[in-house]
């Protein structure tokens, strides 16, 4: 018996613990993401207002890439194949891609898969998404955000990449 209340407390005590990066994203949920930089996206190739793009879509998931970049080509790819298994009306995806041209970012997704622009665009040249919001750490922010109508911040990560993100991500949009 006086062994039963050290091993509990041991067994309270590790399954509590969080390391530093799991303290970190659980510091920025609930943080307001500033995307007033943003005045249009682009869609299948048109120039769209952004405040329209944004009243349609309760959430967004923020994907954020660079030009020159093979992983965020196959990121970006990734994305397109595997949003359509947990799409919602209420929720789309924006890319905001650091670079200048989205055609030379396409053309080199291109290159390892014809993939359709399906969602929303926005480069992202000079930086200004993560100037506008330097209090979330870019390591986070590169690992993708789930905002909602509010652009607080929902869910850090790919929500395909676990069944525990994609459950959590399917609760949060279909609230």
């Amino acid at each position: 018996m006086k062994y039963i209340l050290p091993v509990v407390f041991f067994t309270l005590i590790t399954c509590t613990y969080k390391t530093p990066e799991e303290k970190s994203i659980e510091s920025v949920i609930g943080k307001e993401i500033n995307l007033e930089m943003y005045r249009t996206i682009l869609y299948y190739g048109d120039t769209i207002p952004f405040g329209i793009f944004r009243n349609k879509y309760e959430y967004l998931s923020l994907v954020y890439l660079q030009n020159n970049c093979m992983p965020c080509y196959e990121k970006y790819i990734l994305w397109n194949r595997r949003m359509d298994t947990l799409s919602s009306n209420k929720h789309t995806v924006l890319f905001i891609i650091i670079g200048r041209s989205v055609n030379d970012f396409l053309n080199e997704v291109k290159l390892k898969e014809d993939i359709e622009m399906k969602y929303f665009i926005k480069m992202d040249p000079n930086f200004n998404f993560l100037r506008g919001n330097q209090e979330i750490p870019k390591w986070i922010i590169e690992q993708s955000l789930l905002i909602d109508e509010e652009n607080k911040i929902k869910l850090v990560g790919q929500p395909f990449l676990n069944p525990e993100l994609s459950k959590q991500f399917m609760n949060i949009i279909s609230n």
